[in-house]
């Protein structure tokens, strides 16, 4: 019986007859090592045979300049031609020996002796008949080169897209604000017109008033005067006259006053914003956002739905391959033909609309610590009754009971949560805004802790 110190020598003796029954150059360091490299570079300089590997260990620790090439002819006028370790197995490091049929793969000696024993259909590479279309895989090669070429030159096509993208959407940007700050010139404008036209006709008005103010004023100034001069040096006549012309203009400079009166007031202008405008101002939302459409240009994938902005390639599904178990009951009389009619729902089983009611109701306020209005963005329900929720814009989970009354402090994250959900009775996943990681907690009568 051969010990396996013997085996492994036998084996690689075959290996060296097994291709075209010579010996080819084997790399010097390699055989050393016991390896059997074939060598695919000369050294001139030092006359060694060397794999690529060894070729660059080589010229690092090798002092001197050293002179490359490859190994081209062998003894017997044969051409080798330098295969670039296409013709060494990437897992062992050694010649390719063998074809293996059954799994359409190129084997050495240890793939042989270690995977593929039990394999039926191997030939050796020396036995192999002549390949007739040899040019059948270079050929397709050369399609996917040229289709390569094709998706080189979209590609570069949307990158050059990128490049202009952002000068498009500043020059979107810019748009808005022009056509935004034409209009609210336009507002402008007409308000103040509207103001000029108001102020105008207040200011008559108060002109009016004042002006009749003064008159009034001079013509009572002017009776007071002759009736000072009638008093002293004026007949009792005279004073009858001046007493009798008093008590008229009296009547006469009240009913002066009371007009003016009526006329004296002033307007309280106010600027009433539109509704939404003010809500537009008053939101935290920005006032755009990138909506992001992946649109295929491929020929070849062109199904998808226009109208929902969404792909959906067409995935060609047999049921007829898919086990019994695993079909739908509602497919039951599907046999795979496109003319085929699928069964269809019973009446009763058509969905009905779904009236909602509403039963609880709750304005969020700011607690204490928030340092902005709670914006909730993930419910819970509890198995206990209890409801866990997740505020976004506090960074904080907290708890309510049934009466949407909220039980102690709550537990504070480092990042925005996003949604929550309960498992398992008191147990809570939280997955986090922008952060692609789920958070495990707990929850136990008023507390949330990490779990």
């Amino acid at each position: 019986m051969a010990t396996g110190g013997d085996q492994d020598s036998v084996r690689h003796v075959n290996v060296d007859a097994a291709v075209g029954g010579k010996m080819p150059a084997m790399c010097g360091p390699c055989g050393r090592t016991k390896k059997t490299t074939p060598a695919s570079v000369l050294c001139s300089t030092c006359d060694a045979h060397l794999c690529r590997e060894c070729c660059r260990i080589h010229q690092i620790h090798v002092p001197g300049e050293h002179v490359f090439s490859s190994i081209q002819d062998d003894k017997e006028g044969h051409v080798l031609i330098d295969l670039q370790g296409l013709d060494c197995c990437e897992e062992h490091n050694r010649a390719f020996v063998y074809v293996c049929k059954d799994h359409d793969a190129l084997v050495c000696d240890e793939c042989l002796f270690y995977q593929h024993r039990k394999c039926d259909d191997i030939n050796k590479l020396t036995e192999m008949t002549p390949i007739e279309d040899v040019s059948g895989p270079v050929t397709e090669l050369r399609n996917k080169m040229s289709s390569g070429s094709d998706l080189l030159e979209k590609c570069e096509m949307h990158l050059q897209g990128i490049e202009g993208r952002r000068d498009e959407i500043v020059r979107h940007f810019d748009q808005q604000k022009v056509e935004m700050s034409r209009r609210f010139d336009e507002a402008k404008t007409r308000v103040l017109e509207e103001l000029d036209a108001h102020d105008a006709s207040d200011i008559s008005r108060l002109q009016g008033v004042k002006c009749g103010v003064e008159a009034m004023r001079t013509n009572v100034q002017k009776m007071v005067s002759l009736h000072e001069s009638v008093e002293g040096n004026g007949t009792e006549a005279e004073k009858f006259i001046i007493n009798f012309a008093c008590k008229k203009k009296d009547t006469q400079i009240t009913n002066k006053l009371d007009e003016l009166k009526i006329n004296n007031y002033s307007v309280s202008l106010k600027l009433t914003w539109n509704k939404q405008i003010q809500n537009f101002i008053n939101s935290d939302d920005l006032v755009a956002h990138l909506q992001v459409t992946p649109s295929i240009v491929d020929d070849d994938l062109s199904a998808f739905d226009n109208e929902s902005g969404i792909d959906f390639p067409i995935v060609d599904c047999n049921l007829t391959d898919l086990p019994a178990s695993e079909k739908s009951p509602n497919f039951a009389n599907y046999s795979g033909d496109s003319t085929s009619q699928l069964q269809t729902l019973p009446e009763d089983d058509v969905p009905r609309p779904v009236t909602l009611t509403l039963k609880a109701r709750l304005d969020l306020v700011k607690a204490d610590g928030d340092e902005q209005l709670p914006f909730v963005t993930g419910l819970a329900f509890i198995d206990d009754g209890r409801i866990a929720a997740v505020d976004l814009r506090n960074r904080l989970c907290f708890i309510m009971n049934a009466g949407l009354q909220r039980l102690g402090s709550g537990f504070r994250f480092q990042d925005k949560p996003y949604d929550i959900v309960c498992f398992m009775e008191n147990n809570l996943a939280v997955t986090q805004k922008y952060v692609y990681k789920m958070m495990l907690y707990k929850t136990q009568n008023k507390s949330v802790y990490f779990v």
